[in-house]
């Protein structure tokens, strides 16, 4: 599996990597990329599988941000919003926007 980490924090990244190694996920392939402006040239190169998109990288532009990275996903890849919030009206909304699904960092499991 091909996936795409947009994660400023390093520690965070990491994190989210040993969490997928210890998951069911069979030889996970991980690229990691530190700036939102990087996220359209991955995609558009490579074929990834899954990206998990730190929503505090989206500066307050979250609709913007997500339905532009779904509208250049040639590869229909699937968006994971990473959020800190535990507000299900956020993660819905993010959802609407394009998202296919959210996950509360701190509460980011193998399961």
């Amino acid at each position: 599996m091909n996936i795409l980490i947009v994660e400023d924090k390093l520690e965070d990244a990491r994190y989210l990597q040993e969490v997928i190694c210890d998951s069911k996920i069979e030889n996970p392939v991980f690229t990691v990329i530190n700036k939102l402006q990087d996220t359209e040239q991955f995609l558009y190169k490579d074929n990834f599988d899954i990206l998990f998109l730190d929503l505090g990288l989206l500066e307050c532009q979250e609709e913007k941000m997500i339905k532009g990275i779904a509208q250049y996903n040639k590869f229909a890849t699937a968006i994971i919003v990473l959020t800190e919030s535990e507000n299900v009206e956020c993660g819905t909304k993010l959802i609407s926007y394009g998202a296919q699904d959210y996950l509360v960092k701190n509460r980011i499991t193998p399961e």
